[in-house]
This record gives structure tokens, sequence and C-alpha cells, in this order.
């Protein structure tokens, strides 16, 4: 009796310590990848129009106002003759080695500090002094459809004075006028560090999980029992590493964009598909590759024509394709199950398996074999680990059954933490 108390008091501090590691690390994560230095972005709305606090007025001195729709959101600046219109407001943001960013389309600007100029879309702006000008004309045509942006570097004493955003609109309608964002090094570099240490985190587990499937996969061909399969799911994790990676900003800023690297990052799920269809039935493993193939080809001619068009690869994707391949491997799944196959069947239990090989392997070296000596029916050139089959039967591969498969993970860290030096133990 007091052997089993001693027993479930170490199980339940083993998951208390799991536990505790698990926040930890959420928390160390959830810490690092929220960006410590954020841009200041001056756009008002419904919300921040008294934190911006924009006054507005055209080229003949009548004050404007800004026009919101029932949503909120801003509609324009109403009350503006001409074809401009002026916003000003007091700069109260402190952030040191400060630049205001701008980003229009179809629109001029003119930026001031308390009337001395800091940037002009318009030749022959005075430097002092603030003017209404004609708008260029054969610049605007030039760059009519075209995304601009543009940086106004503010001066150390910024905070107090007046700053006057002058946008132009050459069709001659006034709209939104052209708002700044106010931003540092450290912020522009804040969200692309921060945005990468997720991405970066989990595909450092999905290497590891595909060199341990590896390392089991080749110790397998070593004792002469091999799974090929399991190839499919270290290549899924080694896939899934390259694309979760690849959409992050550190690669971005790496090694940047490329098909290859679109593919493997939308296209990486068909090899789970893959791996489950190798133990299923010869006709269903035909229609599921068949489906994969069909996948690949799919996603692949529209990525290339997207390339040649000079449009993102993903351009057009609905994911319909990737959808129907999914609701196709349930079904299958579903019906290798009803079928009583046996790696499905199996899979469905392999918590109550992994909970039974637990239960006869306690943590404490009191409950693992002195001696670690293998079962003379099995004949192994190489020491193994040892999982129990049905009905006291011994068989020395881990991958005879999925149960055997999915727990030979605890089963490793029981042993590796359990026993040092030369010896491998038998689990029953």
């Amino acid at each position: 009796m007091e052997k089993r108390a001693r027993s479930k008091w170490n199980i339940v501090a083993g998951l208390a310590a799991l536990c505790a590691a698990a926040v930890a690390i959420l928390f160390f994560f959830g810490g690092v990848s929220s960006p410590g230095f954020e841009e200041v972005v001056l756009f008002p709305t419904m919300e921040s129009r008294n934190e911006t606090a924009w006054n507005y007025y055209d080229q003949y001195g009548n004050a404007a106002a800004e026009a919101y729709n029932t949503d909120g959101y801003l509609e324009g600046v109403e009350n503006a003759a001409g074809n401009a219109v002026a916003a000003e407001r007091i700069m109260t943001e402190p952030l040191e080695n400060a630049v205001l960013k701008f980003q229009y389309m179809g629109q001029q600007v003119s930026v001031y500090l308390d009337g001395t100029l800091l940037y002009s879309d318009i030749p022959g702006t005075p430097e002092e002094g603030i003017a209404f000008l004609p708008p260029d004309g054969d610049a605007f045509e030039r760059k009519r459809d075209e995304f601009q942006t543009q940086y106004a570097v503010l001066p150390e004493d910024y905070l107090g004075k007046t700053l006057t955003v002058i946008t132009y609109f050459p069709d001659g309608e006034v709209t939104i006028p052209v708002y700044p964002t106010l931003q540092n090094d450290a912020t522009v570099a804040a969200y692309p560090v921060t945005d990468s240490a997720k991405p970066l985190a989990l595909g450092g587990a999905f290497a590891a999980a595909a060199l341990l499937l590896l390392v089991l996969l080749v110790y397998g061909a070593f004792s002469g029992i091999a799974e090929w399969p399991v190839a499919l799911l270290a290549a899924f994790f080694l896939c899934a590493m390259v694309g979760r990676i690849y959409l992050s900003s550190a690669a971005y800023y790496s090694i940047g964009s490329s098909m290859a690297g679109y593919l493997v990052s939308v296209l990486y799920i068909d090899l789970l598909f893959l791996f489950f269809s190798c133990y299923m039935r010869k006709s269903l493993r035909i229609a599921m590759a068949c489906a994969v193939v069909f996948h690949v080809a799919a996603e692949g001619i529209r990525a290339a024509r997207n390339a040649l068009a000079g449009q993102f690869y993903e351009t057009g994707g609905d994911g319909w394709i990737a959808f129907f391949i999914l609701m196709l491997f349930v079904v299958f799944c579903i019906m290798e199950w009803r079928a009583k196959k046996s790696f499905f069947r199996r899979s469905g239990n392999a918590s109550l398996h992994l909970g039974r090989d637990m239960r006869h392997c306690s943590p404490g070296l009191s409950s693992l074999r002195r001696e670690a000596r293998l079962p003379q029916s099995c004949g192994c050139r190489f020491p193994r680990l040892h999982l129990a089959g049905r009905s006291g039967s011994t068989n020395c591969s881990p991958f005879t059954s999925p149960s055997r498969a999915w727990s030979l993970f605890s089963s490793l860290l029981s042993a590796g933490t359990s026993i040092s030096g030369r010896s491998a133990t038998c689990w029953r």
C-alpha cells in the first residue's frame, strides 16, 4: 500500500513538473514574441481622434473637419475647397531618432514642422513658410498607380512643435489625406524580430521530432525490421519546419521569397497523408496517392503561372483542393477503422496502450530490470527497447503496432532518465 501511494505521488510530482515546464516555456516565448518597441500610428479614428488631434484647412484658409461613416471609418475631409488640404497637429509623442513614414498612392504631399519644410513631392517648394502650390502634373501622371513610401526625419527637439502635412489631390477631389507613422530603428526591427520567435521555436521542435524518427528508423533497419513509411513521417516534420520558418519574418529578411519555399509551406501536409495511406488497403492507397499528385500539380502550376505574371505565388488560391483532400483522407481513415484495419483500430486506442505500458513501467529504478537481457526467441544482434505485444507475445521491433510506435517516445524518455551507462532495458 505504501509503495502504491508513493508511486501515485511520483506521478503527481512528475505531472506537476511537466505542467510547470510547459507554463514557463509558454510565458517565455510569449514574452520574447511581444515587441517592446511600437510605432505610433497617427491615422485618426473615432476612438483615437482626441489623441491624434488633427486640425484641417483648405488652400483658401477655410476650416475643414473629418468625416466618418456610420461604421466609424474615416471617409475624408468635408468642407474643403480646391484640390489640397492641410492637416496639422502638435507633436507630443517622444521617440528617439524619430522618423515620419508616409505611404500613399495617387497623391502628393508636402511636410512641414513649425513652417520648415521637411519633405515635398513638388519641385520648387520653399524651405520656409507653408505654401499651397499647384500639383506637379507630370510627376503625378508618371506615378499615378505607384504605391509610394517616403520618409521625413524629425529634429531632436520636435516635441511641442506643429506638424503640417499638405495633401494634394491632382484629380481635384479631396478625399482622405495622407497621415504619417512615427517610428525609429527600434520600432522597425521590433516586429520582424519578435514575430520570428514562435516560428523558429516550432521549427526547432519539428526538426527534433524528425531527427528522432530518423534515429528510430535507422535503429529498426540495423535490427533487421525497418518500417520505411516512418521516413515519410520524418519528411513531414522536416518540411513542416521549412514551411513554418519560410512564412516567418526571419526567412523574409534572410533567404527571401522563393517558389520552392512556398510550395513546401503549402504541400508538406501531403506527406502526412501519404504516411497514413501506407497502412491502408491498396485501392485506397492508390486513390490517396493520386489525390496528392493532383494537389502538388495544381499548386505547382498555379505558383508558376503567378510567377510568370509577376504576382504573389498564392494569388488565386482558395484552398478548395486542400480541403477536398483532407475530407477524402478523413473518409478513408473512417473506412479503414470500420474495416478493423489493425493500424487504424489500434491508433484509436493508442492512449490506452500508452497508459497500460506506463502502469507496467514505474518511473523508479525498483520497477526496472536489473539485468538488461532480451528474450531467447528474439535473436537480436543489437540491444533494443522491447515493448510487450498481445497476450504476452514478444517482438523487438518498435514499429510492429501503432501503440508501440507512439509509446516509444515515452519509453525512450523513461529509459534514458532511469538507466545510465550501457544497459538497455526490456519493457513489459
